[in-house]
């Protein structure tokens, strides 16, 4: 069963149960986020149709525009609780800051296996 925008959902992340939501879907890949211990949330990409496969991890700072626009599509916001960012930036806010500086980290970065670093 593929996963869906707003569903709710207990991954295996760092031998522990995590609730986490699904933010956003583009073809078999959904953008989550999850609950960490002591209160912080994190993102991360995975497979829409297998959500403890990672394809990819994400800092709130340095999640794409395609990401972020998929987000604003369907209205889907994220709690945004990172353990070492400051205060909290919303989708909308992000994807505007990317489109006016056209710093896209996706577009500068080739993408890195999610075990890799």
């Amino acid at each position: 069963m593929k996963l869906y925008e707003g569903e709710n959902l207990t991954i295996t992340v760092n031998q522990g149960e995590r609730d986490a939501s699904v933010l956003a879907v583009i073809g078999d890949e959904a953008l989550i986020e999850y609950d960490m211990p002591r209160g912080s949330t994190a993102l991360r990409v995975v497979s829409a149709h297998d959500p403890d496969l990672v394809i990819r991890r994400y800092s709130y700072a340095a999640v794409p525009l395609r990401w972020l626009r998929a987000m604003l599509d369907v209205g889907s916001d994220w709690t945004g609780r990172p353990q070492q960012q400051g205060n909290h930036i919303t989708p909308s806010a992000r994807a505007l800051y990317k489109e006016r500086t056209g710093q896209d980290y996706e577009a500068t970065h080739s993408a890195a296996p999610a075990g890799a670093g």
